[in-house]
């Protein structure tokens, strides 16, 4: 059987526009690094240079990943039925179904991708992606955030991993804590319809002045996910669709038409941690095929990230992106927030409502 044709038309706003022309350059130039003779479409050349000098880096080193396969001795489809037939598990507390070497892990440094024994792409690990300029506009960004005297960030004494305020570093010149951007999210039990979330309906939280800064930035981080993941990319593209056009329902209606305005990403949630620490955990909130974006930014060249089911521990410094489904695997990260070493920004892109919502 055929493949199913990708679609080269939708009915979106500009970012979201402007976006899918980025992920639509990356794909014929991942092409054309296979074959040379491969031609980029002309429309491409309305990109900017400079945008498309980040997104050629981008695709090179997801070229070299796929020159460095890890084979993994295990199923990843069995792993995810055997997470779902144990309700008794709780986020943080379960033990790792799919257990590593049992030795230490080793330190990964090159780009690659991670392979189950069926060959199915469970995993990327794409060091030295991002330019240094975006780094720095990403770092500007939350030096914004933390002089706003409405900030988004928040943290909450008996949080889980994500909130809890002894999970993070304080830091004069960045926000304490993190931030959950979302135009269409899922917060409550039961919730049959996605609402914004509280970052830009409360009063108390600026998060607009924020996503008005990083907005170029989620689409450089949205053509990563065409790259790496393209059906979730392209559900997340359908999924915004029906919304713009009004084919199916959005609570807080008014607050998403504005966000839409400035949203250039396929991802459903953008979480920001500063100067975090994660324990190992697996997040339960996720869904199972639900591939998910980890972005470090800052100045230390202390970070770290593990995942113990690939036997691999990461150098997780400014400008490296591992991509992996976070519900089934267990992992967690380290951030040297020490005064010389800004560890500004664990950036967590989720696609939660894409894969768990079914839109009309």
């Amino acid at each position: 059987m055929a493949p199913p044709r990708v679609r080269q038309q939708y009915t979106l706003p500009p970012n979201l526009e402007r976006m899918h022309l980025y992920a639509l350059f990356c794909h014929h130039a991942f092409h054309k690094r296979l074959r040379p003779a491969h031609r980029i479409p002309s429309k491409c050349n309305d990109i900017d240079l400079r945008i498309r000098a980040e997104l050629l880096q981008i695709v090179e080193v997801v070229f070299q990943a796929t020159n460095n396969v890890r084979q993994m001795p295990w199923c990843f489809k069995e792993a995810v039925q055997l997470l779902q037939r144990d309700s008794r598990r709780r986020d943080g507390q379960e033990p790792n179904p799919l257990p590593g070497s049992g030795g230490p892990c080793k330190i990964t440094v090159a780009p690659c991708v991670y392979l189950d024994k069926n060959q199915v792409v469970v995993g990327w690990h794409l060091p030295e992606a991002l330019q240094s300029a975006r780094l720095v506009s990403w770092y500007s960004a939350l030096e914004s955030a933390a002089r706003d005297g409405n900030s988004p960030f928040w943290t909450s004494p008996e949080g889980d991993w994500r909130s809890n305020e002894e999970l993070f570093e304080d830091s004069p010149n960045f926000p304490f804590g993190h931030v959950d951007l979302s135009p269409a999210g899922f917060y409550q039990d039961n919730q049959a319809i996605p609402t914004p979330s509280t970052s830009f309906t409360s009063p108390g939280r600026n998060g607009w002045g924020l996503l008005n800064d990083i907005q170029e930035t989620l689409s450089i981080f949205g053509a990563v996910l065409a790259i790496v993941q393209p059906s979730v990319f392209y559900e997340g593209l359908n999924l915004f669709e029906k919304i713009y056009t009004r084919q199916t329902q959005i609570e807080s209606t008014w607050a998403f038409r504005d966000l839409l305005a400035l949203w250039g990403a396929p991802f459903t949630n953008v979480l920001i941690f500063s100067n975090h620490e994660a324990p190992f955990h697996r997040d339960l909130s996720s869904c199972p095929y639900a591939f998910e974006v980890f972005v470090s930014t800052g100045t230390s060249r202390n970070n770290r990230f593990v995942i113990p089911s690939f036997d691999s521990e990461y150098y997780f410094n400014p400008g490296t992106i591992i991509v992996f489904p976070p519900y089934v695997f267990q992992h967690g990260w380290i951030s040297d927030a020490s005064p010389h070493n800004h560890a500004v920004a664990t950036i967590f892109l989720i696609s939660i409502a894409i894969l768990s919502w079914h839109v009309g």
